[in-house]
């Protein structure tokens, strides 16, 4: 008698497959090697999808902060480096001209199904530099605890008045150090 057996493992539906494979490669220091090959790490509308990876974060603070008249995107606002491997990742902000405040920045890791992965939110500070009059957050480090491979983060920065104002992703990888 021959049995034949199936089996299945949950590999998602494809419609709610994203491509991650795509990366830009960005140093240490944040420079960017080679041309940027499309569009990430720029504003971005989310789908409804993409927007309830924050419902969990939506609880954070708002109080004491304010929107930025505007984020600047002079390549994007990209983490780096790219690939990386137990070191962090690091976002910097650029914000308009004499702006001086508070943002929340909330950043969520997903494998290429949107499962989450990683989950942070952090209060900015950003200060106007004297000599140039740039308003500049700094960066955030983290230190996200996943196995090696190419992943998506989804980010946002949020103020009392406007939540969600500014919303991004990028293509990371991770790998062996």
């Amino acid at each position: 008698m021959l049995t034949t057996f199936l089996s299945s493992c949950d590999k998602g539906n494809a419609e709610d497959r994203i491509d991650v494979s795509k990366q830009w490669t960005i140093d240490n220091v944040g420079q960017i090697s080679g041309t940027p090959i499309d569009d990430q790490w720029h504003s971005k509308s989310f789908t409804p999808k993409e927007m309830s990876l924050f419902n969990s974060l939506d609880t954070v603070d708002l109080s004491g902060t304010t929107k930025p008249d505007n984020v600047f995107e002079p390549s994007g606002n990209y983490f780096f480096p790219n690939p990386f491997d137990y070191s962090q990742l690091s976002p910097p902000f650029h914000f308009n001209n004499n702006f001086s405040g508070d943002v929340v920045f909330k950043v969520i890791y997903t494998d290429n199904l949107l499962k989450p992965l990683f989950k942070a939110s952090i209060k900015l500070h950003a200060t106007t530099i004297p000599s140039t009059g740039a308003s500049y957050s700094g960066t955030v480090a983290f230190l996200p605890t996943f196995p090696v491979g190419m992943f998506r983060v989804y980010y946002t920065l949020s103020a009392i008045d406007n939540p969600h104002f500014y919303k991004s992703w990028g293509n990371v990888q991770k790998v062996q150090f």
